[in-house]
C-alpha cells in the first residue's frame, strides 16, 4: 500500500514538474514576445521622433531662408528709399536753386527796368520843372 501511495504521488509530482516545465515555457515564450513588441515598439518611437527632428530641422531651415530673404528684401527697399529721399533732395535743391536764380535774374531785371523808367521819369519831370 505504501508503494503504492509512493508511486501516486511520484506521478502527480512528475505531472506537475511537466506542467511547470510548460508554464515556464509559455513564460519565456510570452516574455520573449514581450520583449519583441516593446523593441519595435521604440524603434518606431525612434523612427517617428527622428522623423519629426528631421521636419523641425528642415522648417527651422525654411524659416532661417525666409527671414534671411525678408532681411535682404528689406535692406534693398531701405537703399531705395533712401535713394529716393537722397534724389527728391537734390531735385528739391535744385528747384530752390532754379527758382532764386530766376527770382534773382527775372526780378534784377524787371526791377532794373522799371527803375530806368522811373529815372527817365523823373529826369523828363526835373527838366519840365527847370
Amino acid at each position: 500500500m505504501l508503494d503504492e501511495v509512493t508511486a501516486t504521488l511520484l506521478d502527480a509530482s512528475l505531472i506537475a514538474c511537466r506542467r511547470a516545465k510548460e508554464v515556464r515555457l509559455r513564460c519565456a515564450l510570452l516574455a520573449e514576445s514581450v520583449r519583441a513588441e516593446a523593441k519595435a515598439a521604440s524603434l518606431e518611437v525612434l523612427r517617428s521622433s527622428r522623423a519629426a527632428a528631421e521636419a523641425l530641422g528642415g522648417a527651422q531651415a525654411a524659416a532661417r531662408s525666409g527671414a534671411m530673404l525678408a532681411t535682404a528684401k528689406r535692406r534693398r527697399l531701405d537703399l531705395q528709399r533712401k535713394r529716393l529721399s537722397e534724389g527728391r533732395a537734390s531735385n528739391r535743391r535744385t528747384l530752390v536753386a532754379v527758382t532764386d536764380t530766376l527770382r534773382r535774374d527775372g526780378g534784377g531785371g524787371s526791377g532794373g527796368g522799371g527803375g530806368g523808367d522811373g529815372g527817365g521819369g523823373g529826369g523828363t519831370g526835373s527838366g519840365g520843372g527847370g
